[in-house]
């Protein structure tokens, strides 16, 4: 899912495009396209994360660009 071009696929990632796959994302940034003006929460939810990751893994160029585009 392109996030830059709603509707469109998205391209230059890790796999090529498959039918469904990705459009969670593609939804939420519809909802948010649409309704993100009047969208409202009374109150935010704590959220407790914790590392599950048993072994570290070595990022590929196009997963760190990605993680630090997300920092």
């Amino acid at each position: 899912y392109d996030a830059l071009k709603i509707g469109e696929p998205g391209s230059g990632g890790e796999y090529t495009d498959q039918d469904g796959f990705g459009w969670t994302n593609g939804f939420a940034l519809e909802l948010l396209e649409k309704y993100g003006q009047v969208i409202q929460w009374d109150q935010s939810i704590p959220v407790v994360v914790s590392n599950k990751v048993k072994k570290q893994t070595q990022l590929t160029n196009l997963s760190r660009l990605r993680c630090l585009t997300f920092l």
